[in-house]
């Protein structure tokens, strides 16, 4: 059973582009590691037995009871994660230990932090809580259990499908269909999810998911291979003449805009937001598409006019291709 549910994940971490992880370890792994810390909390008179359990009074810190040992005697997912932040520092010596875990287990997160800097674990300082919202249907919540779910591999194949008879209907020359489809359809899915901010929860619709207009991935997308397709057409992109010439309002904000391009990658960073650089690429295209509605590049007649707005066009398009590729989502050259 774990062997075809890895596989599975394996199988979809792969239609993601997502990078292989160097090892996993079930809780078994740890079973072995448990009963010392423990004795280790017990003999610190960190930990308590009361009526059979073994526990750490974190009242005073409003955290209640943290239970390492039940009543029955057995271990709890809190001893396990003490179990698992120790290895993990002993085997791989982190400077960095993120549980991207939702939101519902904060209060066990902070208990097991708490509880793991008592007894002098290296690394507690290092290690953070990436909480994330709920998923749910209109209907209600999703549930494994109950098979109330939606298989990635449905939801991409769904995605493509779509990405597909826009294609079809709009640009039915297009070379490399299928492939310009798939960067679509997936940029669609992922967009979706990471333009949202990680703490909110999310009512999944088949409509948001994989609408390709407004703000959504495929808009950037489009965004981005439009401002490609300005460049070929251009052939050559120059500097223009070194001196001062007015800038119109729009093309300003544009320029500042760009330049902000860095702040927002690090701020989304620091934060552990990619809804952050979502906003800010998003903004950006809006601003762009309405550039390029108002404004001639290419039939531009004053050459330095032209080359500035060309220069505008790249910068523009590399700040989003750029963008997209931090959220892991694709750009096409042509859609």
């Amino acid at each position: 059973m774990v062997d075809i549910s890895m596989k599975n994940l394996e199988e979809s971490a792969g239609i993601l582009g997502l990078e292989s992880f160097d090892e996993h370890r079930g809780e078994s792994f740890y079973g072995k590691d448990m009963p010392a810390i423990a004795a280790l909390a017990l003999k610190k008179r960190i930990a308590k037995k009361k009526s059979g359990a073994v526990i750490v009074d974190l009242s005073r810190e409003g955290l209640d009871e943290a239970v390492l040992i039940k009543s029955d005697g057995a271990s709890t997912y809190l001893l396990r994660d003490l179990a698992t932040i120790q290895y993990r520092k002993k085997r791989w010596g982190f400077w960095k230990n993120i549980y991207v875990v939702d939101a519902r287990q904060t209060h066990h997160f902070k208990q097991m932090f708490s509880v793991a800097a008592k007894i002098g674990f290296e690394g507690v300082g290092q290690s953070e809580h990436i909480e994330f919202g709920a998923m749910t249907f209109p209907e209600g919540k999703i549930s494994t259990r109950k098979g109330n779910i939606i298989s990635l591999a449905k939801l991409f194949s769904e995605a493509k499908a779509r990405a597909l008879a826009v294609i079809k209907e709009k640009n039915p020359d297009l070379k490399d269909t299928e492939v310009v489809a798939a960067k679509i359809g997936l940029g669609a899915i992922k967009y979706f999810d990471l333009s949202h901010n990680r703490r909110s929860d999310i009512v999944f619709r088949w409509g948001d998911a994989l609408a390709f207009e407004g703000d959504t991935g495929p808009y950037l997308q489009y965004t981005h291979a439009r401002l490609k397709s300005i460049l070929r057409k251009a052939k050559k992109v120059s500097a223009p003449p070194k001196y001062f010439f007015a800038l119109e309002p729009l093309e300003h904000e544009i320029f500042s805009r760009i330049l902000a391009f860095e702040e927002a990658a690090e701020d989304s960073l620091s934060l552990y937001m990619p809804n952050v650089l979502a906003n800010y690429l998003h903004g950006l295209a809006k601003k762009v598409n309405e550039f390029y509605h108002l404004y001639p590049v290419l039939s531009e007649q004053n050459p330095k006019k032209r080359a500035l707005r060309l220069m505008l066009v790249d910068a523009a398009a590399t700040a989003i291709n750029k963008g997209l590729w931090c959220l892991g989502i694709e750009s096409p050259e042509e859609m």
